[in-house]
């Protein structure tokens, strides 16, 4: 018989991730309840390590709860010459469904009543900094 114990080993310890995006496509995010692969996330959570992107929002996301289902893995980029940017991120390569089981908060850079509305309605916790 599988002990709990013995679950929890296998569990990667991931920790908090965060994957940042603009506000047109969390509220797709949003509605569907998914992130559409491959999904690139960092463990910084100061929104300049995307430069790349205009990050309107971040989405907080539990690891340790999302590495029990889904492959988790380190990633980097390069660059023209083939060197790798300094960076943390991690990536996973198949859509996150039922997003809502790994989602601890939404970070809206500044307000925004729509998003803010599709939030309260899904129930997703945000705050805004």
């Amino acid at each position: 018989m599988i002990k709990l114990l013995d679950i929890l080993k296998e569990a990667k310890q991931v920790g908090i991730v965060y994957h940042f995006t603009e506000n047109w496509l969390l509220e797709k995010i949003i509605e569907s309840n998914t992130l559409l692969a491959p999904i690139s996330f960092t463990r910084s959570k100061d929104k300049k390590t995307v430069s790349w992107i205009d990050a309107e929002v971040a989405l907080v996301i539990d690891g340790d709860k999302l590495s029990t289902k889904y492959k988790i893995r380190p990633y980097q980029d390069r660059d023209e010459e083939g060197r790798f940017f300094d960076e943390m991120e991690e990536r996973v390569d198949k859509n996150i469904v039922d997003l809502d089981k790994y989602l601890i908060k939404v970070i809206l850079y500044e307000s925004d009543p729509e998003i803010e509305a599709l939030l309260k309605e899904k129930n997703v916790p945000y705050e805004i900094k």
